[in-house]
């Protein structure tokens, strides 16, 4: 499992700072020899992340609150970002959603303290010799 400090630090990450630049991200591959599937999830969670905090003119870095659960394809993560100079708090899941794909969704808590999500992303899980990483599938 991913800590706070691991995913913190991955939004530092110069390569996924790269990645999450244009305004259509494609996937992060991840060629780490360990924990390759759990690294290209981490990997596209932040890169979409960072893609929503542009979108809604947020700070360029989120902080980390809490991992919930991050394992086998299914995140749980609480996040504040800073928005228009004040902190609001986020909720990050994901779940797989078929044998390869993948949903992520980015939401906040409503008035009656319930999240309400803001916004949805799909992924395809694509695994080769040379590398393992998370497409992001095209919004309609």
């Amino acid at each position: 499992m991913i800590t706070e400090k691991e995913l913190d630090g991955k939004f530092r990450n110069p390569m996924i700072r790269r990645a999450a630049a244009p305004a259509r991200t494609l996937g992060v591959v991840s060629y780490a020899a360990d924990n390759r599937t759990e690294d290209s999830l981490a990997n596209w969670i932040v890169t979409l992340t960072r893609v929503y905090v542009r979108h809604i003119g947020g700070a360029s870095n989120p902080m980390v609150e809490k991992v919930w659960t991050f394992a086998n394809g299914k995140a749980d993560i609480d996040m504040r970002i800073g928005v228009h100079g004040f902190y609001k708090k986020f909720k990050i899941t994901t779940e797989m959603s078929g044998p390869a794909s993948l949903v992520l969704r980015i939401s906040s808590w409503n008035k009656f303290g319930q999240p309400e999500a803001q916004w949805i992303r799909y992924g395809a899980y694509r695994g080769g010799s040379q590398g393992e990483g998370i497409e992001t599938l095209p919004v309609r």
